[in-house]
C-alpha cells in the first residue's frame, strides 16, 4: 500500500539505530508490548466496509501526553559525563525540562492528540466522509486506552480513536539538531463499536522531512511557535497516511 509523505516504519526498523546493547532490551520490550497490547496490531478495512461508512466521529485520546527529549550521543558518553553536563546546565538530560516543554507546547494549539484528530477529520471530510471531532473524556491509560462505548452515545457509523503513544524531539548525535518524531495509533470501530475495521501504528517523520529543527532545549523553549509548527507538521503527516489508508 502506498504511503503519503509521513514515513511509516515498522518497529523493527526503528530499532536499527540503537546501540547494540540496547537492541536486545528494546526487542524484549517490543515483544512484551505486542503480546499485551492489542491496540498496535495492524488491521485494514475492506472496500466493502469502507463503502458502508458515511459518518465518522474522531476522538482524540485524553491520555496524558509527555514530549520526550532524546539525544543519541548520550549513549556514547562516559558515565561520569552526564552528571557534569547537568551541573553545567545542559538541558538534554532534563530535570523537569520535559514537563516544561510539554506544558509550553500544549498551550499554543492544544495537545498532539487534538491536532491529530482535527487533521484526520478534515482530510476524511474532503474525501467524502462526514467526519467530526468529538471531545469526550474517559480514564484513558496505556493499559486501557479505549473508551467504554457502553457509556458513550455517539451518532456515527464509525468511531476513530486517535492516540499518540510517543512524541519525541530526537537528535541522532550529541551535536545534532533536534527534530520531532511521533508514534500514533489510529483505530476505527464499526457500528457496533466492537469490531475494529482499521488500525495502524504510524511513525512520522524521517530526518529528511521539512520540519522545524532546534539546536538545543533553549531553542525550543524560546520559540513556542516553531514547536507548535513542528507538532502540526507531524500531525499532518500522520493524517495524510490515515486518509490514504481509508481512501475508497
Amino acid at each position: 500500500m502506498n504511503r503519503m509523505p509521513c514515513t511509516i516504519q515498522s518497529r523493527k526498523q526503528g530499532m536499527q539505530n540503537l546501540p547494540g546493547t540496547l537492541v536486545l532490551i528494546a526487542a524484549l520490550a517490543l515483544l512484551a508490548g505486542c503480546a499485551e497490547d492489542p491496540w498496535t496490531d495492524s488491521v485494514y478495512a475492506s472496500p466493502a466496509e469502507l463503502a458502508r461508512i458515511r459518518t465518522i466521529a474522531v476522538l482524540p485520546s485524553p491520555e496524558s501526553e509527555m514530549y520526550f527529549l532524546t539525544n543519541g550521543g548520550d549513549y556514547n558518553l562516559p558515565d561520569n559525563m552526564l552528571p557534569s553536563l547537568v551541573a553545567a546546565g545542559d538541558q538534554r538530560t532534563l530535570l523537569g525540562g520535559e514537563e516544561r516543554l510539554t506544558k509550553l507546547a500544549n498551550q499554543k494549539r492544544g495537545t498532539e492528540a487534538e491536532l491529530l484528530a482535527a487533521d484526520i477529520a478534515a482530510r476524511l471530510t474532503r474525501m467524502g466522509y462526514e467526519a467530526r471531532v468529538e471531545h469526550i473524556s474517559w480514564p484513558a491509560t496505556w493499559e486501557h486506552p479505549m473508551p467504554d462505548f457502553g457509556k458513550i452515545s455517539l451518532d456515527a457509523d464509525a468511531v476513530m480513536v486517535v492516540r499518540p503513544t510517543r512524541v519525541s524531539f530526537l537528535a541522532p548525535s550529541i551535536d545534532s539538531a533536534y527534530v520531532l518524531k511521533i508514534y500514533a495509533v489510529a483505530t476505527l470501530f464499526g457500528k457496533d463499536r466492537k469490531q475494529v475495521l482499521y488500525q495502524e501504528l504510524h511513525v512520522c517523520c524521517d530526518a529528511s522531512a521539512a520540519l522545524p529543527r532546534f539546536d538545543d532545549y533553549d531553542a525550543m523553549m524560546s520559540r513556542p511557535g516553531r514547536v507548535a509548527d513542528a507538532l502540526a507538521g507531524v500531525a499532518s503527516g500522520v493524517g495524510a497516511a490515515v486518509a490514504q489508508d481509508l481512501k475508497r
